[in-house]
């Protein structure tokens, strides 16, 4: 073949495959494309139409994965925990009524005193000489009247004149027993028995009757006094024991009860104020510490409930209650808790029938199975 030829045929293959290969993918694509859509047009309806076989389906099933549990009576005593501060059962600071320089100092810190000790005396030389002139003038009026009596019954002297004798007499006993009183008031002794405190003054100090001498305590009993809210004034009943622990013994517990309440809530802290007994013979607590206070109280059977039973929403705590074979929210207010179940109030009693497990999955009129019951300490356990 001539050379011209052979160039011709070239050029012409050439031009062909340039035109087959700006052409043919676009084409291609698009076909393509079409075939896309119409494959997710038929999988998106065949997706729809089983969707709604099996919402179908699920209407009027069982719930999956449901134990029911039956609601039992259970009893738990509510606590109250209140923190309080410990005082003497007696309790005072020491003054003087007179005043003057301090010549004796009875006690030390510490010290275990008896009613009537004497603690502190002060200067007393005028308050001796003044009962000893007192004595002196009663045993003078005394040895008048005697005489005044034997001359009257003589009729020496007028009966007038004995009458003066025994005035005087009484005069001079009053006389005597104010001198006394004043040589008394010299010395502070104790008005019971108790624990002394620090003394304040010391020997040669010039005391006065506004100057505190020390404090004393009687330990034997304290007094804690606490605060308790205003739901648990009504149980709160004189002779009702308490148990209280402090920082100072750890977790040990003292016994001891209620001895008084007060007769008015606070208005501000709507609270109430409360004192309790502890025995202390033994000398071991102080006045001034604090205490943990816990009370018990009895509280009447409530419904018990299995602690994954009880759900909560914004409107609160819920169970589902399984009411002719479907499930049924119902509200609940929750007790108390205890180790295995929570104790409620609401429209649940012993004996019916409640879902633990799956309770989370449930809706409104969801039919329950007539499966296994479990009661609600075991249910709780499971939780």
């Amino acid at each position: 073949m001539a050379l011209w030829k052979q160039l011709l045929a070239v050029t012409a293959i050439t031009l062909l495959a340039v035109a087959s290969w700006h052409y043919h993918p676009t084409l291609a694509d698009f076909a393509g494309k079409q075939m896309g859509w119409a494959e997710g047009a038929s999988d998106s309806n065949a997706e729809n139409a089983a969707q709604r076989r099996r919402g179908a389906r699920s209407r009027g099933r069982p719930a999956p994965s449901v134990v029911t549990a039956t609601v039992e009576e259970a009893e738990a005593g509510s606590r109250l925990v209140a923190i309080g501060t410990a005082r003497a059962a007696r309790s005072v600071t020491l003054y003087s009524q007179t005043s003057g320089p301090v010549a004796e100092l009875a006690f030390a810190a510490g010290d275990l005193v008896f009613k009537g000790d004497t603690l502190l005396r002060l200067d007393d030389s005028e308050e001796r000489l003044a009962v000893e002139q007192a004595q002196l003038d009663l045993g003078a009026a005394e040895d008048t009247l005697a005489r005044y009596e034997r001359l009257t019954q003589s009729q020496s002297i007028p009966a007038v004149q004995a009458e003066e004798a025994r005035t005087a007499l009484a005069r001079a006993r009053n006389q005597l027993t104010a001198a006394e009183l004043a040589l008394e008031r010299r010395r502070i002794r104790a008005p019971f028995s108790g624990v002394m405190g620090f003394a304040e003054v010391d020997v040669g100090d010039m005391l006065g009757n506004s100057t505190p001498i020390a404090t004393l305590d009687d330990r034997a009993r304290l007094t804690v006094e606490f605060y308790v809210p205003e739901r648990f004034a009504a149980q709160i009943a004189s002779d009702a024991e308490i148990s209280a622990t402090t920082a100072a013994f750890g977790q040990e517990a003292f016994r001891g009860e209620i001895v008084a309440s007060d007769s008015r809530i606070d208005p501000e802290s709507r609270t109430m104020r409360v004192r309790a007994a502890l025995a202390n013979e033994d000398d071991r607590l102080r006045p001034g510490m604090a205490f943990s206070v816990a009370i018990e109280f009895d509280t009447p059977g409530r419904p018990a409930v299995p602690k994954i039973a009880v759900q909560w929403d914004r409107e609160g705590a819920y169970v589902w209650k399984v009411v002719d074979g479907q499930a049924a929210r119902t509200p609940v207010r929750v007790v108390t808790r205890t180790a295995s179940a929570v104790l409620v109030d609401g429209d649940i009693a012993p004996h019916d029938v409640v879902v633990a497990e799956g309770a989370d999955r449930l809706r409104e009129g969801a039919s329950i199975p007539d499966g296994a019951t479990a009661s609600a300490e075991n249910a709780g356990e499971a939780g």
